[in-house]
Parts: structure tokens; sequence; C-alpha cells
């Protein structure tokens, strides 16, 4: 099979024109306007903005959770747009590794269990998920609680177990919603080095979903919204602040 070509400044993630529509009986709530940015493969984004700016609702679109009412999304170069319910099941297995604030791992299931089950509903082939998901419990550190139930895991390893169960099928983006949402301070930091581990040293596309400073201070790029309108597209910088945008 031949190989992709890495193409300088690939686009993985393509907002055009995007609009989401809420209708109710008091009428219609526009909380994605003209939404315009593009993720090149490789970078460290955090998407930011207070309660009610869109920002969840922007994720579950990233995630192909939901879709928008008008407007593109290119995901990896496929337009999500007139995918079928079952596609964009596909697509969410196949391009996206998502990370979530509650960690979502199976209690009662071991780390490697947890890490494998990705891959398992893949139809991987089970000696090659084996050898992946050792893998990547090597690589977020928890190769001596390999055997342990998520359970008996720290807040702090629950989530580099949630990593590396979003790596299993090598997807094109890694999706974080509120990853340090769950965690004590002093395992904010322990997490977050991983996200950037991952960005600089597996040059995997990272999205981060905040509404901390400090977090989107470990991105390269930080996406302001607020009222549903892109406000601010720059460097991350811990010291902004919604009101100064």
């Amino acid at each position: 099979m031949a190989k992709k070509l890495k193409i300088k400044n690939q686009a993985v993630i393509e907002i055009r024109n995007l609009v989401k529509t809420y209708y109710g009986a008091a009428g219609e709530t526009q909380v994605l306007r003209n939404i315009n940015f593009r993720i090149n493969k490789g970078e460290f984004v955090s998407i930011m903005g207070p309660s009610g700016s869109g920002k969840s609702t922007l994720m579950h679109i990233l995630g192909a959770l939901d879709v928008a009412t008008s407007g593109q999304y290119i995901l990896d170069g496929t337009d999500t747009k007139e995918l079928s319910e079952d596609q964009l099941a596909q697509i969410r297995g196949e391009k996206i590794g998502f990370v979530f604030q509650a960690f979502n791992l199976l209690p009662h299931k071991t780390v490697l269990q947890n890490v494998l089950l990705p891959a398992v509903y893949g139809e991987v082939n089970p000696q090659e998920r084996l050898a992946k998901a050792k893998e990547l419990i090597h690589l977020v550190k928890l190769d001596e609680r390999a055997q342990h139930l998520a359970s008996q895991l720290s807040g702090g390893q629950q989530q580099r177990v949630a990593i590396a169960r979003a790596l299993m099928m090598d997807p094109a983006i890694i999706l974080a919603d509120e990853p340090t949402g769950n965690l004590p301070t002093d395992q904010t930091d322990e997490v977050l080095s991983f996200f950037t581990k991952l960005n600089r040293e597996q040059h995997k596309t990272i999205v981060i979903i905040t509404h901390e400073p400090a977090v989107a201070s470990y991105s390269d790029r930080t996406v302001f919204l607020k009222d549903g309108l892109i406000i601010r597209d720059g460097p991350a910088n811990k010291d902004i602040h919604y009101a100064e945008c």
C-alpha cells in the first residue's frame, strides 16, 4: 500500500462558514455563527470560551457527534456534510481519539483491557492490537499498572490510560474535552505534559477544549469563542482572558 505523502501545512480540520442553529418552542437560537478556521497536521490547539460561548457545540461537531446547520467541516480530507449516521460513527472511530473529563474507562476492566477496547471494535488482528496496546501503555508510563483495574488508579493515571486508549487506532486528531477538569492540581501538569510529548515527539495533532487559560497555555495556539463567534485566534497565552478580547 502506498504511503500518504506528508504535505507541509496539510489541514486535518477545516471549518468553512459553519453555522449551528437550534430550533425550539421559543424560536431559533444560533449557537455558532459563521465560524472559519483550520488546524494543520501536527498542531497543538486549544479552544476556549466562557459558558454559553458555543465551545461545547463546536466540540461535538469536531468530534462528529453532531452536524452543522450549514457550512462545511472537512476532517482529514473528508467532507462530513453529507455523511450518514453510520458513516459519521465510522469516521469517529477511524479519525478521532477522544479524551474526556470523566475518563470514561470501564472501572472493572484492567488498564490493558481498556486500552485494547477501540481495537476490539475495530477488528484489528489480536496479536497486533496486543502489541500496540502494550506499546501505548509504556508510552504513558504505566507498564507496572497494566493488569490493575481502572478503579484502582488515581485520577491522573486514569487519564493517562484514556490518552493511551485514544491513540489505539492511530487517529488523525486527539480531541480532549476539559481533560484536567476532574484532576487535582498536582496531577494536572503530569497529564498535560503527555499531550505536549505526543505533539512534540509523536507529531500528533491535539485539540483541547478548556475554559482554563493555564491549560490552554500548554498549546501553541488558542481559538477564543464568545457568543458563537471567534473573537481571537493566535498564540496561546495564559495571561489573556476573555474580557480582554
